[in-house]
């Protein structure tokens, strides 16, 4: 796939990526947003795609509001690279790879996927990094449809639930 220059639109690019789309698309948004200043976008484009996730038919669609908004070409390229790079290396080492048998825990993944958009958009500065970290391996998972990887994502997301509490409790005891 080539990325015109310039900006392009997050419904462009979920219109290229393959039968898997949403969830190249959150795997792709985690990476953007564990940049510094990307993950206000980048946060709520997570936490939209993930309740198409929670529907009980599974409806990923990406919503209109997220679908016109625009990313530089650049950092998108830059995310690209680097997310078609770990899934190369992932296809040779992630144990239990296996079809589509995830596709039933999908509601659950969007719950967490939710919780973890929603920790990106928290104003500490750096907070965003492990959120948008751990929203990537879920995504990887839910790609890759490995059930080990899956449950270290669910472990590590329960971890970073856990970081941001104490993280925002010391914040508030600063003020």
């Amino acid at each position: 796939m080539t990325l015109p220059e310039g900006r392009v639109s997050l419904g462009w690019l979920h219109a290229r990526l393959d039968t898997q789309a949403t969830y190249l698309l959150i795997f792709v948004l985690a990476m953007i947003g564990a940049l510094p200043g990307a993950s206000l976008p980048a946060g709520l484009a997570i936490c939209a795609l993930s309740i198409g996730m929670m529907a009980p038919r599974g409806a990923q669609i990406l919503p209109a509001a997220i679908a016109v908004r625009e990313i530089g070409a650049h950092h998108a390229r830059y995310a690209l690279g680097h997310a078609i790079t770990v899934l190369k290396t992932c296809r040779r080492y992630i144990p239990g790879r296996g079809g589509d048998g995830l596709a039933r825990l999908a509601p659950l993944a969007g719950a967490v996927l939710f919780a973890l958009g929603a920790m990106m958009l928290i104003p500490i500065p750096l907070s965003n990094v492990i959120p948008a970290f751990v929203a990537a391996v879920l995504a990887l998972a839910l790609v890759e449809g490995s059930a080990i990887l899956f449950a270290a994502a669910i472990t590590s997301a329960v971890g970073a639930a856990l970081f941001m509490a104490v993280t925002i409790s010391a914040a508030s005891n600063l003020i």
